[in-house]
């Protein structure tokens, strides 16, 4: 399938989805932040939706004193986070950003990306969700997967008790290729949940890129990140013709996408994806003696930026749903 995809785009674009694990690279801060800047780190699924967060925020009409930055889960080794603070070592996943968080003594890093809620021992901190994430399955758009397949299904597929299409509601009685992220990956562990599967069958194997798509397009499926697929859809539309992300069945048989179209004719999260297969997505601060400081509220906080429209405006052009301050939006 992708071998076929002969432009240099579109092998970029296939080098950067790895199998649509987080997102087509964003930039780190663009200078170094200053000192008095509110500056995060953590997990690459939502960070572009924190670098298009900054951008709108710092780019209001009266320049906030404090800026926003975020710095990516791609990239250096180490990272400054602040001008004058010591280098770090890059975190890359949402319990390094918040292991990163509570390290800091210097006020060097302000907050933590988080596609996981909060855990034990982390009493202390503040999860303000402000987005949602969703996790679907991913094929190729000539596949031999049907159009929809139940939590049982996937089930089934990725313990290995349906080895062909045919059990799963498809035609073909070609052997299904299950692939999973590495061990370790929030997205793997995440799908596992959703579909109920705590232990992998034998059949199923580690892809991260699109090679594997390449040898075995009818008959791949993997888990992949709802947003990422939308906004590869933007960034590099040569590679999504080549990709569909498959809907969940429901017990009435009917198919509910992860994907729609907005009035205005762009894809969007579809927010009326089943719920076990959708994530809040957090911003997490220290709390200072039980309450969030001033300047982290008025940026993460129920009546902060993010959650303001324009806030909201800027996540949902990442690919991520909406959480409006009526459902929950900056509620720690």
């Amino acid at each position: 399938m992708l071998k076929r995809v002969s432009t240099a785009a579109a092998i970029a674009c296939a080098a950067a989805a790895l199998a649509l694990p987080a997102t087509p690279a964003v930039a780190d801060p663009a200078a170094g932040p200053a000192t008095n800047d509110i500056v995060g780190v953590g997990d690459a699924h939502d960070q572009s939706a924190l670098t298009a967060l900054a951008g709108t925020y710092n780019g209001q009409a009266t320049t906030p004193a404090d800026k926003l930055a975020s710095w990516d889960a791609t990239g250096s080794t180490t990272i400054t986070p602040k001008a004058g603070c010591a280098p770090i070592e890059r975190p890359r996943t949402s319990s390094e950003g918040i292991a990163a968080l509570q390290a800091d003594a210097s006020g060097c890093v302000d907050f933590a990306r988080s596609v996981r809620p909060a855990a034990g021992g982390e009493e202390s901190l503040a999860f303000m969700p402000y987005a949602y994430d969703g996790v679907s399955w991913l094929a190729g758009s000539v596949s031999n997967a049907p159009a929809g397949l139940s939590t049982a299904d996937l089930a089934a597929i990725y313990t290995c008790t349906a080895r062909t299409w045919q059990k799963v509601g498809g035609t073909s009685t070609a052997k299904i290729v299950p692939l999973l992220p590495p061990s370790g990956s929030e997205l793997r562990d995440f799908f596992l949940s959703a579909i109920g599967v705590t232990k992998p069958g034998s059949c199923v194997g580690t892809g991260r890129d699109g090679t594997s798509f390449g040898t075995l397009a009818r008959n791949v499926i993997t888990p992949a990140s709802v947003p990422a697929f939308i906004r590869l859809g933007r960034s590099c539309p040569e590679l999504r013709k080549y990709l569909r992300l498959g809907g969940i069945k429901t017990d009435d048989g009917s198919v509910v996408a992860p994907v729609k179209t907005d009035p205005a004719g762009q894809e969007v999260f579809n927010t009326g994806f089943p719920l076990e297969y959708q994530r809040p997505v957090y911003a997490v601060a220290k709390r200072d003696n039980g309450v969030l400081p001033a300047r982290l509220a008025s940026v993460f906080g129920p009546q902060g930026f993010t959650c303001s429209a324009a806030g909201q405006a800027a996540v949902v052009g990442q690919g991520f749903g909406s959480l409006s301050r009526g459902d929950g939006c900056g509620n720690p």
